[in-house]
């Protein structure tokens, strides 16, 4: 789907597949972010900046370059729906260096310009929330995590923001074989 695409009084766009550029159109990524993928669906355009309909994305990856250090979750295959000024992520499996996993959720509010995330896993190593999983969705870890110098985690955070002030995490997870300085 072109840009222009959606520029259109009134349409609906079907069935095509095309390179998966956010930013294209308008969806604001964070500094340092790049998502590629396919996609493949259909969006109703009414007018008034209201968009409804489905995609489905294939061949997905998230990279966050911070610091001169890239990190990057994979995913074969991830639905993105679209209702009015609301757009929901997932849930899609993350794939990770090392093998490793997670299921990630997201939703974003057009109007209110409102991100929420959830990561849930059954077991993620605190290299992969230093510098990995969490990185490449383009957010700073959770404080707790953050502070963990080894071992994993298993459970599920959640993550808000908007831009009025710094986003907010929440969750519920289990610590495994790990050090933290207190």
């Amino acid at each position: 789907m072109a840009a222009d695409d959606l520029n259109a009084p009134l349409g609906q766009h079907k069935n095509k597949q095309e390179d998966l550029r956010p930013r294209r159109i308008g969806v604001p990524l964070p500094a340092g972010i790049r998502v590629e993928g396919k996609v493949n669906g259909a969006i109703a355009y009414a007018g008034l900046g209201v968009l409804n309909g489905q995609l489905n994305i294939t061949g997905g990856s998230v990279t966050s370059e911070n610091d001169g250090q890239a990190a990057t979750a994979r995913m074969d295959a991830a639905a993105l729906d679209i209702q009015d000024h609301q757009i929901t992520f997932g849930p899609a499996t993350l794939n990770l260096d090392g093998g490793e996993s997670a299921a990630l959720r997201a939703s974003y509010d057009l109007s209110a310009q409102k991100l929420s995330l959830r990561l849930e896993t059954d077991k993620l190593s605190m290299e992969q929330v230093q510098s990995g999983a969490i990185r490449a969705l383009g957010v700073a870890p959770p404080p707790l995590l953050s502070a963990c110098r080894q071992g994993a985690w298993r459970g599920w955070v959640d993550y808000e923001w908007q831009p009025a002030g710094p986003g907010t995490w929440s969750g519920r997870f289990e610590l495994m074989n790990t050090e933290m300085p207190f």
